[in-house]
């Protein structure tokens, strides 16, 4: 059942891509950074809704890898839809944001719930790449917990908001809301728990490398759009989130290998 809506979900997700990529009205009342970021966002959308359909093909064919890396990818969707059902300004799409958010939301938990393989062999063993994967986890969510500390609390104690919010046309930034909530403290515990070599460690950490991936091609794709679009970026920002990128890839390779 839950592979199925998968098939429903890469439909509605492609469907929102290319009208953002191809529909200036789509992000017309957005802000020049925060357009650029959306359209970065949809050209990654397009290529997870095309390997959540390849996953959820090999999931009913009973392969662990693609069980774990269609979770991923849910988890992907349900942390990038939030964003556009949160802080995209109201227009036609609207409906088709919240449909993706329910349903990779109730996918994602029947898939833990019921679509993959028996509990017992449904997390990667522990590899000769377990220490690497998991000291990434940390690495990455403590940076970027960091990061979004340095930012969010000099503007909290001295109440001047982040100049972010201005530039990106928000009241508050659902990236600082899911990362710093949920996101972020995930990382470092499914690190730690893979160091630790257990069950939930391991299943976790495979989910968030195919996640970490995904959400980067989608922070590449917008500074590549703004670039075109002759906005300012950040070298150091793009090579380091570049880096992140390559070496998700080859720890879920490896890790899942």
């Amino acid at each position: 059942m839950w592979t199925g809506t998968s098939v429903i979900v890469a439909a509605l997700t492609a469907l929102t891509s290319l009208c953002g990529l191809l529909l200036e009205e789509t992000c017309a009342r957005e802000t020049a950074s925060w357009a650029a970021r959306a359209a970065g966002q949809d050209a990654a959308n397009l290529l997870v809704a095309v390997a959540l359909l390849f996953a959820a093909l090999f999931v009913r064919r009973s392969s662990l890898r693609a069980y774990l890396a269609w979770l991923g990818l849910l988890v992907y969707l349900v942390y990038a839809f939030a964003i556009y059902a949160f802080a995209v300004r109201f227009q036609f799409l609207f409906p088709v944001y919240v449909a993706v958010l329910g349903l990779s939301s109730y996918t994602l938990a029947g898939g833990l719930l019921v679509a993959g393989p028996t509990r017992s062999g449904s997390a990667p063993g522990l590899n000769r790449w377990s220490g690497a994967t998991a000291l990434y986890l940390i690495v990455v969510g403590s940076l970027f917990g960091l990061l979004w500390l340095a930012e969010v609390v000099p503007a909290a104690v001295s109440g001047i908001p982040p100049a972010s919010l201005a530039e990106n046309g928000l009241l508050t930034n659902p990236v600082h809301i899911l990362d710093l909530a949920i996101l972020l403290p995930g990382m470092v515990a499914a690190g730690d728990l893979l160091m630790r070599g257990a069950f939930a460690g391991r299943h976790a950490a495979a989910q968030l490398l195919v996640f970490a991936v995904a959400m980067g091609l989608g922070i590449l794709a917008g500074f590549g759009f703004s670039v075109a679009r002759g906005l300012p970026v950040l070298l150091p920002a793009a090579v380091m989130i570049l880096a992140i990128v390559l070496a998700g890839a080859a720890l879920a390779a490896l890790f899942l290998g």
